[in-house]
């Protein structure tokens, strides 16, 4: 524990210095030695800056961690909404980590659970939520999602950056949200920072092809600093062989008419309910409100 711990306190802005100590006491020599000891991608390009990136150095990397047993329920489908499915770790598939957003299979399970929120001892800044998330400069917060069985599964993927409120408004710089699939990166996406408005962000998955237990992660990353970094992350699995929900969403985002819902299961039945959230996609709530008679 107090290895993960000293690992997390290792910030970006400590590696940035570091960097920059190489270059003013060896030279240029030393600051290639410095970024050579960074893994592939360590070096990112981001607001004109090259900045190191939350890819941890392998000499920084903790031995020993040990992924705990996961014991799945029978009869689990790949049908998932992380807002729904919030609980503890495991349930429907679902895990709260966090590490580096290079290499999040190799990330750790959060150890800290309230029964709202998940947090890390040592990791400042982190929570995650089930419609609210926020970054740390020592580590990325991390969703992962295990298939429960082979086949093909559709992903919404939204995230929600909420307003700048810093009083210093400049200082915030926004996200950066990525999906994979194991260790190939599926997606990597920009999230700015507004003082006006909500930045949103909607992404598509289509027909992605998993294996049992194959995990999908999604991960939401602060850039050079983590001010005002909190934002809403959404993400909807379904299997491709459900007909899931249709639903219409206001502009303001705050009303979602659930219209019609088409399963093998439930037949053919016709919804008029309106549920009121802070959702853009939400193609698995329904049946997750249905089998909990909300």
């Amino acid at each position: 524990m107090v290895k993960n711990v000293v690992k997390k306190l290792i910030t970006k802005k400590a590696l940035f210095a570091l960097a920059g100590v190489a270059v003013i006491g060896g030279g240029a020599a030393a600051a290639l030695t410095v970024a050579n000891n960074l893994s592939d991608g360590g070096l990112v390009e981001e607001t004109g800056l090259t900045f190191l990136s939350a890819k941890w150095p392998e000499v920084f990397d903790v031995k020993g961690y040990e992924e705990p047993e996961f014991v799945d329920v029978p009869n689990r489908t790949n049908n998932a909404f992380n807002v729904s499915d919030f609980g503890e770790q495991g349930k429907n598939g679902w895990f709260y980590r966090y590490g580096s957003a290079q290499t999040p299979s190799r990330s750790q399970r959060l150890e800290n659970f309230d029964g709202e929120k998940y947090s890390q001892r040592g990791v400042s800044g982190l929570e995650v939520k089930n419609n609210f998330i926020h970054t740390s400069e020592a580590a990325a917060p991390i969703l992962e999602w295990r298939a429960a069985k082979a086949g093909k599964v559709n992903v919404s993927l939204t995230y929600v950056k909420s307003v700048n409120g810093d009083k210093n408004p400049s200082y915030p710089d926004g996200v950066t949200v990525y999906a994979y699939k194991g260790d190939e990166m599926l997606g990597r996406y920009d999230v700015d920072v507004s003082t006006e408005t909500e930045k949103v962000l909607e992404q598509e998955l289509k027909d992605l092809e998993v294996k049992e237990l194959e995990s999908l992660y999604f991960v939401v990353d602060a850039k050079a600093n983590n001010a005002y970094d909190g934002g809403s992350l959404y993400v909807s699995i379904n299997d491709v062989d459900n007909k899931g929900l249709q639903a219409t969403v206001d502009h303001e985002r705050k009303i979602i008419m659930l219209i019609t819902l088409r399963t093998s299961v439930l037949r053919d039945i016709e919804v008029g309910h309106i549920f009121t959230v802070r959702v853009l996609r939400m193609q698995s709530l329904f049946q997750h409100l249905m089998a909990r008679n909300i």
